[in-house]
């Protein structure tokens, strides 16, 4: 049997409101003449995987990540995916973990169902805003419904059953909140020694809190172990008061640069802890037998800000992209390796694998690799109590405009400004006019359904 397999990750774009059926959601039969194909962008797998394996993780900046990074934190991820497809352009359509997974797991975009979650759970969310619903279409329950056995293993309360959203159809769930990879792993490993020995197909999620804040790895996987600060930077508390609070807001230009070094020495070693962790998983599932004949996935929720822009050390925050830029890549034993260079987003993801598992793709506004323009907009939103007022954004190539509701309005070229540190925003500039004409009907859309967010436009 053979599949094309097209791995590209769409947005909702300018798609409008809604979601569209695929004219994959109906089931199709893979090729079966022996002869691996695959459409002119697509990425080659000589058959249909049987199963599924997806690990996430938490919080983890593009630029620590050893696919594109020559320190090299990760080398175990690195070298597991350079027998895969990289997608080297990729972005997640919120910055903190709620919309993310949402947008993952069900290949569409809270926006565009006049919803949002705008806190850790509905009681502290803005009542203005309506809150999404708790049961969805997910990969779960796509997957549970063509006979896969499906399990989640996960450490973070927002990814779990408890608030289901884009957790929802999960068959059982192991779940340890907070727990650091070696307790991940260990749940991962005991919860998969009987799967597929009832003879069902299985899609198996693992779900790493790390590197999210507050970081506390061994010191020996800090890249620095010597590092002379003047905090105790194994100190949960004192790391929190750096992260823009007391501590940080009481220190002189050169401190904070200083700080911000022993901080990032410390998430880098949460980064370097955690990869020689997924070693561990790996080895495991590899001599198990159980990647033999499996898709393998790995994507990045969101990423962590450093003080960049705001003097804040969070996510949740800004739009901007140490905290918009992800990571995603795919991994099978014969699967064609590549990197993947056209823009990708989070709701593309599931109807991706779906179509890879040769299951119906269901309703989604995410595209598959592949069947996406490379001039497509890339829209993202936040709204989230307490860390943000309501943000929104659309990139195309190069350029980000990025509008909040207090008028303020930016432009960049990521070309030449990746840093994000040159506001070009000339409300005469036709590729200003081009990027506010995608953006417009979804903020004057927001305003019809949730009238309650007052808003000033921005300067003419």
């Amino acid at each position: 049997m053979v599949l094309a397999a097209v791995l590209f990750l769409a947005c909702s774009g300018d798609d409008g409101p809604g979601a569209h059926e695929s004219p994959d959601s109906a089931p199709h039969v893979a090729d079966d003449t022996g002869t691996p194909v695959s459409t002119p962008q697509g990425i080659v797998l000589k058959h249909t995987p049987r199963n599924l394996l997806v690990i996430s993780l938490d919080t983890a900046r593009r630029d620590r990540l050893s696919f594109f990074d020559d320190r090299d934190l990760t080398p175990n991820l690195a070298a597991i995916f350079s027998g895969g497809v990289v997608l080297e352009d990729h972005r997640t359509c919120s910055n903190w973990t709620g919309p993310s997974i949402y947008c993952a797991q069900t290949g569409n975009f809270e926006l565009d169902y006049d919803v949002w979650p705008t806190a850790l759970n509905w009681t502290d969310g803005d009542p203005l805003v309506t809150w999404p619903p708790a049961k969805n279409e997910t990969l779960a329950t796509l997957l549970g419904g063509a006979g896969f056995d499906t399990t989640l293993v996960t450490s973070n309360a927002i990814f779990s059953l408890d608030l289901e959203g884009g957790a929802y159809g999960f068959d059982r769930e192991i779940r340890w909140i907070w727990a650091a990879a070696p307790d991940v792993v260990d749940m991962a490993i005991d919860n998969a020694k009987d799967l597929g020995k009832d003879g069902k197909r299985w899609y198996y999620h693992v779900h790493f809190i790390d590197p999210h804040e507050q970081y506390h790895p061994p010191q020996s996987f800090w890249p620095d172990p010597d590092m002379a600060c003047p905090w105790d930077m194994t100190s949960t508390d004192v790391c929190k008061q750096l992260s823009g609070g007391a501590l940080w807001q009481g220190l002189d230009d050169d401190e904070k640069d200083l700080a911000r070094a022993c901080l990032f020495n410390v998430y880098e070693g949460e980064l370097r802890y955690w990869d020689s962790e997924l070693a561990r998983f790996w080895s495991y599932f590899d001599k198990a037998g159980l990647l033999d004949d499996t898709l393998v996935v790995f994507w990045t929720d969101h990423g962590q800000a450093f003080a960049e822009h705001d003097e804040k050390f969070n996510h949740g925050v800004t739009l901007y992209d140490p905290e918009t830029r992800a990571t995603a890549a795919f991994w099978a034993r014969d699967i064609e390796p590549g990197r993947w260079p056209g823009p990708t987003i989070h709701q593309d993801l599931a109807p991706t694998i779906l179509r890879a598992l040769d299951v119906p793709l269901g309703k989604h506004t995410g595209m598959v690799l592949g069947e996406a323009p490379d001039d497509r907009m890339l829209v993202g939103f936040d709204y989230f109590v307490g860390h943000s007022i309501p943000l929104i954004s659309v990139v195309q190539s190069d350029l980000k405009l990025m509008y909040a509701w207090d008028g303020t309005i930016h432009l960049y070229d990521l070309a030449v400004d990746p840093d994000e540190l040159v506001d070009q925003y000339d409300p005469k500039d036709p590729d200003v006019q081009r990027l506010w004409n995608v953006l417009e009907p979804r903020i004057e859309r927001i305003d019809k359904v949730w009238p309650g967010l007052k808003r000033v436009p921005p300067t003419p």
